[in-house]
């Protein structure tokens, strides 16, 4: 059996892009294809929202980090959003209150949070591990 002849037509003409012609040609009837048929959007919208992502919303590099379909992610994410912007806004209006009461507490509880962090400091020397002390002597003639 004889092979058909490959044909190409390798026309140039100066200032005309045919490549480009050929994509937007190309591009045009892929768009024409996909928006007349309900179905086909249906699916790639369907394998879209249905992705599996990993914690942060994107396709990770193992499979089994992505854990979480892409629609549920974005829900998450939203009201994660939403939830923090609210809080945000209302810690904002009671923040003189909020720093009022937090320099009480810090002023009625020195002691209690000096006794806190000294014992913590005991028992991690007592245990040997994690405690450096760095010393710096420095005399000086008084008059």
């Amino acid at each position: 059996m004889s092979q058909p002849a490959k044909a190409s037509l390798n026309i140039e003409m100066p200032g005309v892009d045919f490549a480009g012609m050929a994509r937007e040609a190309i591009a045009g009837k892929l768009t024409e294809a996909l928006v007349g048929s309900d179905t086909a959007i249906q699916s790639i919208v369907a394998a879209a929202i249905a992705t599996k992502v990993n914690d942060r919303g994107q396709v990770g590099q193992y499979s089994s980090d992505n854990k979480t379909p892409f629609v549920e992610w974005l829900a998450q994410d939203l009201i994660r959003k939403a939830t923090h912007d609210v809080l945000q806004q209302k810690v904002e209006r009671l923040r003189p209150a909020l720093e009022k009461q937090v320099e009480a507490q810090l002023t009625k509880n020195v002691k209690s949070i000096a006794a806190s962090l000294t014992e913590a400091f005991i028992k991690q020397a007592s245990a040997g591990y994690g405690v450096v002390i760095n010393m710096t002597a420095e005399m000086r003639v008084r008059d």
